[in-house]
């Protein structure tokens, strides 16, 4: 998710209709760029991915009948949880996701 967000590049974007493309694409150049609004994308895209993702996480954590299948999934979802937060330099969340984990 992290390599595809940081290759996201809105100038690439195809439209069905070309009078369509140009239009968007010079409201995006009159107003914040094409670099700033792949910022924006990209950081909304990854807020809503690590908002989903702690959403399953304390699910997980808050259910108290874990079979093997669930304790795997809680450690894939914490893998994960702290791989991106770590990648996006959030290193104290990180490091809450594993003491969470840990605890649990």
């Amino acid at each position: 998710i992290c390599d595809a967000l940081s290759s996201m590049q809105v100038h690439r974007a195809q439209a069905s209709v070309e009078e369509d493309r140009r239009r968007i694409f010079g409201l995006i150049e009159q107003g914040p760029g094409f670099a700033s609004l792949d910022r924006e994308v990209a950081e909304r895209i990854q807020a809503w991915f690590l908002e989903a993702a702690m959403a399953r996480f304390d699910e997980l954590l808050a259910d108290t009948s874990v079979d093997q299948v669930r304790g795997s999934e809680i450690a894939r979802i914490c893998s994960q949880l702290i791989d991106f937060n770590s990648v996006l330099k959030r290193r104290r969340i990180a490091r809450q996701v594993g003491a969470r984990a840990i605890e649990f």
